[in-house]
């Protein structure tokens, strides 16, 4: 007999990882499709606890200047596009605790800095289905990000593409176009559960 038992926690977390690869496995596919049809780089994230969001794959695009997120990387949710995705789904008593404690300030020009400024972005965000990190978290850098919406209408994980942003501006249409599709087709497929 074993001197060793896994614990509730660590069974928790061994859970939560599987749980990760199987929604990357399932979504692989759309990353592919997305970045070969804007060239830029697709990513998938899903929340890591209540304030940040974690990458857990992406698929690089084949344009020049592309983003290269290193997956596991972990960010406060406010700083990304798929972080506002998906805080654009939750209550307002737990954005009202987020404002209480990640660091709102100006890590470049355009960064949100003030509860009021993240609650109207928010309202925006949720409001035409989809968040843009508009050279918040990097001088030069734009991404667009929708959220993928689990049969409870829950923000579960987000997709997005980012690029340089002169290039994702010019072709914003047709890339939140394709990202739109992406989530539907995904949806329709039953793949968020």
């Amino acid at each position: 007999r074993s001197a060793y038992r896994l614990g509730v926690k660590l069974f928790s977390l061994g859970q939560l990882a599987q749980s990760r690869m199987v929604l990357a496995g399932l979504v692989r596919p759309y990353l592919s499709r997305l970045s070969d049809e804007t060239g830029e780089t697709a990513h998938l994230a899903i929340m890591d606890g209540p304030f940040h969001v974690v990458f857990v794959d992406k698929s690089l695009g084949r344009l020049n200047l592309k983003m290269d997120t290193v997956l596991g990387d972990r960010r406060w949710a406010h700083q990304t596009a798929t972080g506002k995705a998906m805080l654009s789904f939750k209550p307002r008593e737990l954005l009202e605790q987020y404002t209480r404690t990640a660091p709102l300030g100006q890590h470049t020009p355009n960064s949100i800095s003030t509860p009021e400024w993240l609650y109207e972005e928010l309202a925006r965000t949720r409001e035409r289905g989809w968040a843009i990190d508009d050279e918040e978290s990097e001088d030069g850098l734009k991404c667009f990000a929708v959220p993928l919406i689990d049969g409870l209408g829950s923000a579960i994980a987000a997709i997005s593409c980012s690029g340089p942003s002169t290039r994702m501006e010019h072709n914003r249409a047709r890339i939140l176009a394709s990202l739109q599709k992406a989530a539907a087709d995904i949806a329709r497929a039953g793949r968020i559960k």
